[in-house]
């Protein structure tokens, strides 16, 4: 479902991460991390498309990102294929990024989740440093509950971005057992 530009990003990006990390080690205290955690919680709560689409970097983040991590080496692609793939996101990120949610929301409903009624629990998270990358990068994972199961919202990558942080991608969603 992730188009080629997304996906290459998040790649090259997790493959220039190193143990280098802020001393945030699967933490749940109230922070602008958390923060995320609660935005993603709010977006499938309220089942909002513009909320979910808010959480990924504007076409302007996006740019930045991608000039940082080409000034980084962390892509390594001639200018022409950078160009094409920054205009692909400004065409394309959008309604991406809405067909994406709505397949999650699908799975959501297929585990019988009631949004309705659901109640976040915990944000875990690490906060590292990718190698030669000025930006912090988040990996983590939303705990919550409906009708008294447990559920996770897994992988989830995010970077922190001058205003705040920003939705690269999540793994999954997947009921867990309640000894979690």
């Amino acid at each position: 479902m992730k188009t080629k530009y997304i996906t290459v990003i998040v790649i090259m990006l997790i493959a220039a991460v190193t143990n280098k990390t802020n001393g945030q080690n699967k933490t749940t205290a109230s922070s602008k991390e958390q923060n995320m955690g609660y935005k993603i919680f709010e977006a499938f709560k309220k089942r909002s498309d513009s909320l979910w689409v808010s959480l990924f970097p504007t076409n302007a983040e996006y740019r930045e990102l991608t000039r940082l991590m080409v000034d980084a080496k962390i892509i390594e692609l001639p200018q022409q294929q950078v160009d094409e793939m920054l205009a692909r996101h400004d065409r394309e990120a959008t309604t991406t990024y809405k067909n994406e949610f709505h397949f999650y929301l699908k799975q959501t409903d297929s585990l019988g989740i009631y949004w309705h009624t659901a109640v976040f629990e915990k944000f875990d998270f690490d906060t590292i440093y990718p190698e030669k990358f000025s930006w912090k990068y988040l990996n983590g994972d939303l705990w919550f509950a409906s009708k008294k199961s447990h559920f996770v919202i897994e992988g989830i990558e995010a970077v922190d971005t001058p205003s705040g942080y920003k939705l690269q991608s999540i793994k999954g969603i997947r009921q867990v057992d309640d000894d979690y």
